[in-house]
């Protein structure tokens, strides 16, 4: 009859995914893998869902608050560039210059059939972070 009967929600809780992001971070960092290594997940809209710092992934505007967008990412240009070229050329992995740093990007869609979810983890890291000592050397 067209009447709302009743609402359901489910609460995923993005924190601990953050928290996920942040020590995946920091485990590369510790083993020296990725010092500057970039880490997020993202939707098919190209939404933010998580991030090694939890506060990024929302904006508050006009007292409300919406999904910030890959390309609202302001301290991450090269995250912005290889999502871009990803969600444009499909690739899962590859390697893009920019603005004269040389990054390597790996992403990944999380299984459909496992995780009913449109998300896409992303590993930005640059170049030299890897192989920096074997090009000096």
């Amino acid at each position: 009859d067209g009447k709302l009967i009743g609402v359901f929600g489910l609460d995923i809780p993005l924190t601990s995914i953050s928290e996920f992001l942040k020590n995946l971070k920091e485990e590369l960092k510790n083993q020296k893998i990725g010092r500057s290594s970039i880490v997020f997940i993202a939707n098919s809209k190209g939404e933010v869902v998580a991030y090694p710092d939890p506060s990024i992934p929302m904006i508050e505007e006009n007292g409300k608050l919406r999904p910030r967008k890959v390309s609202e990412l302001e301290s991450a240009p090269q995250i912005i560039e290889t999502y871009n070229y990803h969600t444009e050329n499909k690739d899962d992995k590859f390697n893009l210059e920019v603005d004269g740093v040389k990054y390597i990007a790996s992403y990944k869609e999380f299984p459909r059939k496992d995780f009913d979810k449109d998300w896409t983890i992303g590993l930005v890291v640059p170049e030299d972070d890897l192989i920096g000592p074997i090009k000096k050397t």
